[in-house]
């Protein structure tokens, strides 16, 4: 898990499901998270696109939401992403506007 986010969690473009997580790792060498997801394949994704870790509200889980680039070289099979917002739980946004 991270950020709330779990293996079989939706990612989404414009709150439209278009595929799922399908694996949570930890990068050893950089200790950086790395999510896995399958993409529907005839959809072509930006490779300047953001991918972030969102959530549906209080009752609702979270997912992967990705805010299109307009880049004209789609990502590929297997390829990463760099453009990543790190997670902010809603705890710790609470937690930084009480306390802070």
């Amino acid at each position: 898990e991270i950020g709330n986010t779990n293996i079989g969690n939706d990612v989404k473009i414009k709150g439209v499901k278009v595929g799922e997580v399908s694996n949570i790792r930890l990068d050893q060498e950089n200790y950086m998270a790395i999510i896995t997801s399958s993409i529907d394949k005839s959809i072509e994704i930006p490779y300047d696109s953001v991918f972030k870790i969102s959530n549906g509200g209080f009752t609702g889980s979270s997912y992967i939401e990705i805010q299109l680039g307009n880049s004209e070289v789609p990502l590929k099979n297997n390829d990463y992403s760099v453009n990543n917002i790190d997670a902010v739980s809603l705890e710790e946004i609470i937690n930084n506007f009480i306390f802070d």
